[in-house]
């Protein structure tokens, strides 16, 4: 992951890691149709996208790579 500064702008559908006051969370990130939020969206096809508050985000961190075990 590389930590970018809150005032960054966001690569619409990449991943990231969100610390947000309810811990953090790993999602897609895209356009939200509502001011100051993002559009977060799982992997997992089960959970619903949401739109989060920038103002409910405390720092973020762009995922640059992964490791999967077999």
């Amino acid at each position: 992951c590389k930590k970018l500064p809150m005032d960054t702008f966001f690569q619409w559908n990449k991943v990231y890691v969100l610390d947000t006051i309810q811990g953090a969370l790993i999602k897609r990130v895209k356009k939200s149709k509502l001011e100051n939020h993002i559009l977060c969206i799982s992997e997992n096809k089960e959970y619903e996208p949401f739109d989060l508050n920038l103002s409910e985000v405390n720092s973020l961190a762009l995922v640059v790579g992964a490791i999967g075990l077999e």
